[in-house]
């Protein structure tokens, strides 16, 4: 059977397994890439000369899609180079959620477009689109960051760690990209980030305003409410004050970091009680639950800004 797809973009095509498993519609469409975006084996008709991708991948609300959205642009750019000829095909199982999700966010990152816009189009020419809950949450951080990878951004690194705390027991270390450089190892840099909070007793450097998570109290509530203390919401109205800071975890943290869920965080130099790290999670005193958390008190750590 020749499956069911359609074409989103000039030469990008949408749809499911059987299609990317028929070689008449291969060499119909003159598929030249085809990525898998499943989790279960596929055969590509070995008739057909094309250039195949898989990443194994559930259609899940919990799945990490965003980890991989650079190789699956990257691996759409080579396919639809205008110097070359053939087609893409993006496909999932049946091709409405983890085919649909990839290809939104293509359109998204070549057309600098929002994600209703994106979505809008790939549904106008393929009506089964329906990318899941935590894949949508996805693309919207993916539109925050400029519908580009930037692994740089906190909110893309505390994504990632998220995903990390799942399998904190098995891994051996931490992705050295998803560790703050150490301030107390590093030459300031004059056009950089030079804020730094230091240990108040022995005046360490610890971590740079950079690695700052930064959130809202005012949905505080909602969230503590949800993972600690359902339907015993705080009556206070109120913003309440923030005594600690979530950070992303620093370099000199990760001796202590892997292998346990939770513990305390101490000044590497003096051994002075900073704060607690908890993979699954834990509460600012504003109500925000942050995971997984590095938190340090600000009554344990001075913030020093740079004299201009």
């Amino acid at each position: 059977m020749p499956g069911d797809a359609d074409e989103i973009l000039p030469r990008l095509w949408l749809g499911d397994l059987q299609a990317a498993e028929s070689e008449r519609f291969l060499n119909d469409r003159k598929i030249s890439h085809v990525l898998s975006l499943i989790n279960m084996p596929i055969t590509v008709p070995s008739e057909v000369a094309v250039n195949h991708k898989q990443i194994i991948i559930r259609d899940q609300p919990g799945e990490d899609l965003l980890t991989h959205l650079e190789d699956i642009l990257a691996f759409m750019e080579d396919g639809l180079d205008p110097a070359k000829e053939g087609s893409v095909l993006v496909h999932c199982a049946m091709g409405v959620s983890r085919s649909s999700s990839a290809v939104i966010a293509y359109i998204m990152y070549k057309e600098k477009c929002p994600l209703v816009t994106a979505l809008k189009k790939v549904v106008d020419k393929h009506s089964q689109t329906c990318p899941n809950t935590g894949f949508m949450e996805q693309l919207k951080l993916f539109e925050a960051m400029g519908c580009q990878c930037d692994t740089t951004n906190s909110q893309f690194k505390q994504h990632r760690l998220s995903h990390l705390a799942e399998e904190i027991h098995s891994r051996e270390e931490i992705p050295k990209d998803l560790l703050a450089s150490d301030p107390a190892g590093s030459s300031p840099d004059p056009a950089g980030d030079n804020t730094l909070y230091k240990c108040r007793k022995c005046r360490r450097a610890l971590f740079c305003q950079s690695s700052v998570i930064a959130h809202e109290n005012t949905k505080g509530h909602r969230d503590f409410g949800w993972h600690k203390h359902k339907g015993q919401m705080s009556k206070e109205q109120g913003s309440i004050s923030c005594t600690s800071v979530f950070v992303e975890p620093v370099s000199w943290m990760e001796s202590f970091l892997m292998g346990v869920h939770e513990g305390k965080i101490s000044c590497p130099k003096c051994d002075s009680r900073l704060g607690s790290f908890n993979w699954a999670g834990a509460q600012c005193s504003c109500g925000f639950w942050m995971t997984p958390a590095f938190q340090i008190h600000l009554n344990r750590v001075d913030h020093m800004v740079p004299v201009p």
